[in-house]
């Protein structure tokens, strides 16, 4: 009698295991690349350049459009630069980067974080 409660305990465990596997299998898409090794080197690629590259437009965003901003301020952790500064209330400043793209888009190519890819 005891070993039959034994082997009962034993064969759910077995099911619920089965169970969950099945589950995480269908549920989470990135088990099945492991487990079947379909990887597309294409695809792989794309991934990681697109989370290097979101990260390095999110830095520079946050950064007022540097890498390693001068003449900034820490503002929650971030340098933030300054677009424009005067030192006198109620008057208009001049603005310090009037080609703001351009430098953003040179510090984008002259990021390295590509590299590690």
């Amino acid at each position: 009698m005891i070993k039959r409660g034994q082997i009962t305990i034993f064969v759910l465990i077995a099911l619920v295991i089965v169970a969950l596997a099945a589950l995480l299998y269908f549920l989470v898409p990135d088990i099945r690349v492991i487990f079947t090794g379909d990887i597309v080197p294409s695809n792989y690629l794309k991934g990681v350049l697109d989370e290097e590259i979101e990260n390095s437009v999110n830095k520079l965003s946050l950064q007022g459009g540097y890498e390693n901003p001068e003449g900034a301020i820490l503002y929650q952790g971030q340098n933030i630069k300054y677009l424009c500064y005067t030192s006198k209330y109620y008057e208009p400043c001049k603005v310090q980067q009037p080609l703001i793209k351009s430098r953003f888009e040179q510090e984008l190519a002259e990021d390295d974080s590509e590299q590690s890819c």
